[in-house]
């Protein structure tokens, strides 16, 4: 961008500043150059009024500081906080100074601009400041009253362009007048805030204003595609944090970006306690850092914000850097809390507080909380706050955006029922173009109402009574990952319907038989699972719950299909069946596709199986839900009872037309690697466990692990393969390595860093060269679990060909 402005005329003697509160690109000032800036600069001018001043903005390349908005293709532009000009006399601030109250003292930080020769002097409330270095001033003062989080649960109505209604808890801070000297005289004034919060951890509990503190948080990615940059008006802003406070959010997260001083004030103003994340993100923290201390100046003036780190998912951190970055913060903020990045429990240098980012869905979860509870116990009692969670979609219809708060209500109680005290961040404030896991959509319109919030409204009464509460609660209950467990009794197929184990045997002549005895009305049922001959059934994603539900479904199961994502779900999908030939009753909408498109994972399909030795097409019904508790098998026996009385009008493509028959199954040489698999590494239960490939709800948790760990196992291909072979590797862990007799085979994703979605896309990889059939090799397979989804999901199967079956 190119603006030319023109100088104006100030009061005699008085100089003009060019106010530029922030520049997302490098600023070009005639021959003086800027890089681009989160924060406030004032800049002096020498140009005499009238004359024209040409300001340019051209985009800066990896600018280590963008953040995270680019990534969502919603970059700040240019001057995205306008610009000004202000006219000063022989000393004014550099940019906004903070106050804070400390020890009997209020200290006053800021970078002054003056005249040169000039001594300045400075005075707080008409009391002459003490210098105790350079840009800080300390005077005695009497504590302020300190500030402290909303209670919540406002309205949200009603709110107006002259600020927040009566009902809000907005309550200005407690200001003093700042006075800059010159030869005695005074040039400059100025009324400021007191920034004054006390934050600490004791234990396990977060205290703000000498209160337990339990994070009930928001993510904010700061998106507002409307805008130039993350700046709404003071009166939009009002209004969505209400709407927060309203469901129960106490916390806002600034994910990856700086608010702008007008939204800190904001908050301030109402309450809402304030997690800034620095926007240093797939850049190492280490170098030139000194950004950081533009940072810290600038929020220092604010009392809302409580917690601070300096990154996000970032392995590549410098001890070095870090500690100098602390030092300027402890400065600023010297009871500040601050991580040096947030992430995982093994990712940071100096943890004032643990902060975990899980991703999980209702089957992994449970697990996910044993595996935290196992790690927790032998590292230093701070609290747990997981920085970003429980991120579920919801589109426009009404299923979806109710379920995704019944699942993040669940998550969080499971959470609390482990953790009282802890604390969470849940994703996101609002949609964005690449993903609809907001609470608002792309609008700013709330999903849901305030009532469907109202128990998280109830959660944040008084953090002691509500731990108390929960310790009561969970006398004699059953832990999450207890509860999670099968109960081993076997499901009770309706009159008239068979299991099929194995649709392999439906391709073998010889073996299918035993179909053709079966009468004639006879209807089959399958329960996917990774052995073979099985549907092919991949592990599912954490992004749900987006489901689509057939219209031929039973409007007596609507209570159970509420229940998909909760109970019924076992952790894996299924392979899409032929869209021709089947129809699907269940399945799950993937609208995060790497295609960028959307897919579909089924759950549920039925179609006419024809066996290869002929006879009538039987009526199948192919799951991956749960069999093995009560809902599962409620919901399974009443579908398959309303199936087997009347298959015909299920068997039926959606304009009416019969489905014509699924063939024999095509069926290719396979060797499922079940191991047993010998699991290592610190973040093992135990040590060490004895696995087979599979969820942590089928390994009951054995597989749910911290950080790095290794497998090993020996693999032996069948004496009579020959030809090329094939290894397909699918849910290994967010990034791996394959070694092989002790030569390393092949890496997945990218190991190194600290989120990867390698989990999420198989791979299959060549090993002619390093496997001969009869003979036994030395597997090991080193990965990475941050994100607590579990080691060694697969399957993993050993091919002749790269992997173009349905069935196992």
């Amino acid at each position: 961008m190119r603006v030319e402005l023109t100088v104006p005329a100030g009061p005699e003697g008085s100089t003009p500043l060019l106010c530029v509160p922030a520049c997302a690109g490098v600023l070009r000032i005639g021959n003086e150059e800027f890089a681009p800036s989160w924060t406030e600069r004032r800049l002096p001018v020498d140009a005499a009024p009238g004359e024209v001043l040409v300001i340019e903005v051209d985009e800066a390349e990896k600018d280590p500081f963008g953040g995270f908005l680019p990534a969502i293709e919603v970059p700040p532009r240019g001057l995205w906080q306008g610009s000004w000009w202000e006219f000063v006399r022989r000393a004014a601030w550099a940019r906004r100074p903070s106050v804070r109250w400390a020890d009997g003292r209020l200290v006053v930080r800021g970078e002054l601009l003056h005249e040169p020769g000039a001594a300045v002097q400075l005075r707080v409330d008409g009391i002459e400041a003490e210098a105790w270095g350079e840009s800080v001033w300390a005077v005695p003062y009497a504590e302020p009253e300190g500030w402290r989080p909303a209670e919540l649960g406002v309205s949200e109505e009603g709110l107006s362009e002259a600020g927040p209604p009566e009902t809000s808890t907005a309550r200005p801070l407690p200001t003093v007048q700042l006075e800059l000297l010159v030869d005695g005289e005074v040039v400059h004034a100025e009324s400021q805030p007191i920034a004054h919060v006390e934050v600490r951890a004791e234990g396990e509990q977060l205290l703000v204003g000498g209160e337990v503190f339990r994070v009930q948080g928001l993510l904010h990615w700061g998106y507002y595609p409307d805008l130039l940059g993350p700046d709404p008006s003071p009166e939009a802003l009002r209004e969505e944090i209400a709407g927060m406070q309203a469901r129960g959010f106490n916390l806002l997260k600034a994910c990856l970006w700086l608010p702008p001083h007008r939204f800190l004030d904001v908050c301030d103003e109402m309450g809402m306690a304030v997690w800034v994340e620095y926007p240093r993100w797939a850049h190492p923290v280490e170098g030139d850092v000194a950004a950081y201390r533009d940072f810290i100046e600038h929020d220092a003036a604010h009392p809302c914000v409580v917690l601070r780190t300096l990154s996000c998912e970032n392995d590549h951190i410098d001890p070095r850097a870090v500690d100098r970055v602390l030092e300027w913060v402890f400065d600023a903020v010297p009871d500040a809390l601050i991580n040096d990045h947030s992430a995982w429990l093994d990712c940071n240098h100096r943890p004032m507080f643990w902060d975990e980012h899980p991703y999980l869905h209702a089957a992994q979860w449970p697990w996910y909380l044993e595996r935290l509870q196992r790690a927790l116990l032998d590292r230093p009692r701070l609290p747990l706050i997981l920085g970003e969670t429980m991120a579920f979609d919801a589109l426009e219809d009404e299923w979806s955006r109710e379920a995704a708060v019944r699942l993040r209500r669940r998550q969080i109680e499971q959470l609390r029922a482990v953790f009282p005290d802890a604390g969470y961040v849940v994703c996101a404030a609002r949609d964005i173009p690449q993903s609809p896991l907001g609470l608002q959509d792309l609008e700013g319109a709330w999903k849901t109402p305030v009532e469907s919030w109202a128990w998280q409204v109830e959660a944040a009464a008084g953090a002691s009574e509500a731990a108390g509460a929960g310790e009561e609660a969970g006398a004699g209950a059953a832990l999450p990952w207890e509860a999670a467990r099968g109960d081993g009794e076997p499901l009770e197929l309706p009159a008239g319907v068979h299991a099929l184990d194995d649709l392999g045997a439906a391709a073998d002549s010889a073996a299918s038989d035993s179909l053709a005895d079966l009468p004639e009305s006879a209807v089959l049922f399958h329960h996917a699972a990774p052995r073979r001959g099985a549907w092919r059934c991949p592990e599912h994603t954490f992004w749900c719950p987006v489901a689509t539900f057939d219209a031929v479904m039973p409007a007596e199961l609507d209570d159970l299909c509420d229940e998909l994502f909760e109970t019924l779900l076992a952790g894996r999908g299924l392979l899409p069946p032929p869209a021709e030939q089947a129809r699907v009753l269940i399945a799950a909408r993937d609208v995060h596709d790497r295609s960028g498109g959307e897919s579909r994972q089924p759950f549920v399909f039925v179609a006419r199986l024809v066996p290869a030795c002929g006879g009538p097409a039987r009526p199948l019904l192919v799951s991956s839900l749960r069999i093995d508790h009560a809902a599962g098998r409620a919901f399974h026996a009443e579908l398959l009872r309303r199936f087997a009385a009347d298959p015909e009008a299920w068997l039926r493509t959606p304009e009416g037309a019969p489905l014509p028959p699924l063939p024999a199954l095509p069926q290719q040489d396979r060797l499922l690697l079940d191991g047993p698999w010998q699991l290592t590494g610190a973040g093992v239960r135990g040590g060490a466990q004895t696995i087979q490939p599979g969820t942590m709800l089928c390994n009951e948790g054995a597989n749910a692990v911290q950080g790095w760990v290794e497998a090993s196992a020996a693999v032996t291909p069948p004496a009579a393969w020959s030809g090329p072979l094939w290894l397909r590797a699918e849910a290994v862990g967010d990034g791996f390595e394959l070694w092989i007799d002790g030569q390393h085979v092949h890496t997945h994703g990218r190991p190194g860093f600290t989120w990867d979605a390698g989990r999420d896309v198989p791979c299959e990889i060549e090993l002619t060269e390093h496997l001969r059939p009869g003979h036994a090799s030395q597997w090991r397979i080193v990965s990475k679990d941050h994100r607590g989804a579990g080691a060694l999901i697969g399957p993993l199967a050993l091919l002749r060909a790269p992997d173009k079956a349905w069935i196992y």
